[in-house]
């Protein structure tokens, strides 16, 4: 149960980062990782709340499982080095 009313409160705040930036979301960090078996509940439950996509493709889980912050901080640095090769 308390499952369920996650994704309900999870729907509404991808919908409504949507609806202000106008991009796909990718859901991202631990739950990000976790999210593949349910983002068919999950685009379900956004797409109710969405007058202009019927089937909210846009949501996506991030690929990586773990430490994805870390590897996200790191690519700037990995860019420059490689730059400098």
């Amino acid at each position: 149960k308390a499952w369920e009313e996650y994704l309900k409160y999870l729907a509404v705040a991808v919908g409504n980062l949507r609806m202000c930036l106008d991009c796909d979301i990718i859901l991202g960090g631990y739950v990000g990782g976790f999210m593949e078996p349910y983002m068919e509940q999950l685009r379900k439950l956004v797409a109710e709340h969405d007058i202009f996509d019927a089937e909210a493709k846009y949501v996506k889980a991030g690929r990586y499982k773990k430490e994805a912050a870390a590897l996200g901080a790191a690519i700037l640095w990995m860019d420059r080095y490689i730059d400098q090769i």
